[in-house]
């Protein structure tokens, strides 16, 4: 039903000539926003990626073997894991598993007083680049950001 010049405009009018469907309907694409004022920074391509990775990643919380590794996200650029030692204390030089983005951030937080997991600095292709060995008690946190040329994990800071 079109809407002819200069008539009266009513919400049945307007709902029957634009929101004519019955039915949901759900449109899966890539949306492109470009603007190339050089103000505007880069162009995002892939939009839910861009908002995948700028949302902080919680893992579910974790009880370690000294042989286990954290599955790092390859898209999410914060990530943040509570951890535990499985059964008795641990002790991680390479803690991490997967491919983190380049300045992905990582927070880890100890959940047992008892059963503590222990970083220790590994200075080899992506181990811990750390300010001396972290034992991680219930609420002590490690905060990492990983640096790909170099390839390892550098301590940001600590909270104990």
């Amino acid at each position: 039903m079109p809407i002819t010049a200069n008539s009266p405009l009513s919400s049945s009018t307007a709902n029957a000539t634009f929101m004519d469907r019955t039915v949901d309907t759900d449109t899966i694409g890539k949306l492109a926003l470009s603007n190339t004022a050089p103000e505007s920074g880069d162009s995002i391509v892939n939009v839910q990626q861009r908002v995948n990775a700028n949302t902080m990643k919680v893992n579910p919380s974790v009880s370690l073997l000294a042989s286990e590794s954290l599955t790092i996200d390859s898209v999410a650029s914060r990530q943040y894991f509570r951890v535990s030692g499985n059964g008795t204390s641990v002790t991680l030089t390479t803690p991490f598993s997967g491919s983190p983005v380049d300045g992905a951030e990582i927070f880890i937080v100890g959940t047992s007083d008892s059963l503590t997991v222990t970083f220790s600095v590994d200075d080899v292709a992506d181990g811990l680049y750390l300010n001396g060995d972290a034992t991680l008690l219930r609420g002590y946190m490690l905060h990492l950001i990983y640096d790909d040329v170099l390839e390892r994990y550098f301590e940001i800071g600590r909270n104990f």
